[in-house]
């Protein structure tokens, strides 16, 4: 075997080795496709490409009162933890998708309520939606953390902008009750 020879076995062999190292930590789907976090305080405006959005209060409470009286409480399984607030989509309408995170775990909205107690459903550009997000969350992981995450995002979040808005639990926009009366939702132009 000649020295060229040599050469070219061992450039493969180098290709090889690299191209296997490479397919090895190739990014997983879940991180090309990622969201764009666009991170905020409660009480302070967050904007992402197509979304705005702003944190005016928490209330923390083992039971809520619907707007409309019906029914008349709803008790908790855990907790309610209800984040108020007003969102306005920017340049095109989408359907808002609204997560809680509390330390490890992930809440959707409730859906032990009428649709017309709380926000939600499609955002139209330049129109405020004001209102209430209800997540019912286990009474022992609210107590170990410090902070909760609302995550706020319209339509399909891949390689688009998603609002994470953080709300510390010792923050002045955070109420703690016996029980919570949920706001009317409201729509108002901007």
């Amino acid at each position: 075997m000649n020295w060229r020879s040599t050469a070219h076995l061992l450039a493969v062999a180098v290709v090889i080795a690299a191209a296997a190292f490479l397919w090895h930590n190739l990014p997983r789907n879940s991180q090309i496709y990622a969201p764009f976090d666009v991170t905020a305080d409660a009480g302070v405006p967050a904007t992402g490409r197509n979304i705005t959005a702003t944190v005016v209060g928490t209330q923390i409470a083992p039971v809520v009162q619907p707007p409309s009286g019906r029914p008349p409480q709803l008790d908790a399984a855990g907790v309610w933890v209800v984040v108020t607030a007003t969102v306005a989509a920017v340049t095109e309408p989408g359907l808002l998708r609204t997560e809680l995170e509390v330390g490890p775990d992930t809440y959707t909205p409730t859906d032990r309520l009428p649709p017309t107690a709380t926000a939600g459903g499609t955002m139209q550009p330049a129109i405020d939606y004001h209102g209430a997000w209800v997540f019912d969350v286990a009474p022992d992981v609210l107590d170990r953390v410090d902070e909760l995450r609302l995550r706020l995002w319209l339509g399909d979040p891949r390689l688009d902008s998603r609002l994470v808005i953080r709300i510390p639990l010792s923050g002045p926009q955070v109420g703690f009750a016996d029980r919570v009366r949920l706001p009317r939702p409201a729509v108002s132009a901007s």
